[in-house]
């Protein structure tokens, strides 16, 4: 569950405990969390940022204001992210696991208020999380975006035929 008394919490800080982080861009690189360790997601209020902190160490750091925002996958216990800059280039793309169901289940809830959360129905099923993003997720991304514009574009309409 969230927290408000853990490691990284204050009145302006939120964290859930991670017992993984995976860097996917550029170099792999792996941290599983060892005992006296601190892996935390975290989400400033202040600034509207996710973090990923490793015991005093910012992993990953990215707003959930901007455009566009971060891509977001949900499967089991793990959380898939990519960020990307206004162009399409890939900024950064990671994968945290959660230690609990409900630690998981906890920070889905809250990031879907900011993000669409993807279900894992929504990946092409050859695509593994240590993958790139394929042309077709992206599109799928896309294609739910110009979906949820259009329908706030006919809403109006429809609300006059009836």
């Amino acid at each position: 569950m969230a927290t408000k008394n853990g490691v990284y919490d204050d009145t302006n800080n939120v964290s859930w405990p991670l017992i993984k982080y995976t860097k996917l861009v550029g170099t792999r690189l792996e941290i599983p969390v060892a005992s006296g360790q601190v892996l935390a997601i975290i989400y400033n209020k202040n600034r509207c940022y996710l973090s990923v902190m490793f015991n005093s160490s910012t992993l990953e750091e990215f707003s959930l204001a901007l455009n566009p925002r971060p891509t977001i996958k949900s499967r089991e216990k793990d959380i898939f992210i990519q960020v990307s800059s206004s162009n399409g280039t890939t900024l950064t793309r990671f994968r945290i696991k959660f230690a609990t169901s409900s630690d998981h289940a906890s920070f889905v809830e809250f990031i879907s208020f900011f993000v669409k959360v993807l279900p894992p129905s929504s990946m092409n099923t050859s695509l593994d999380f240590s993958q790139p993003l394929s042309q077709s997720c992206t599109e799928i991304r896309s294609s739910q975006e110009s979906s949820q514009l259009s329908l706030f574009s006919n809403d109006s309409s429809s609300q006059k035929s009836m």
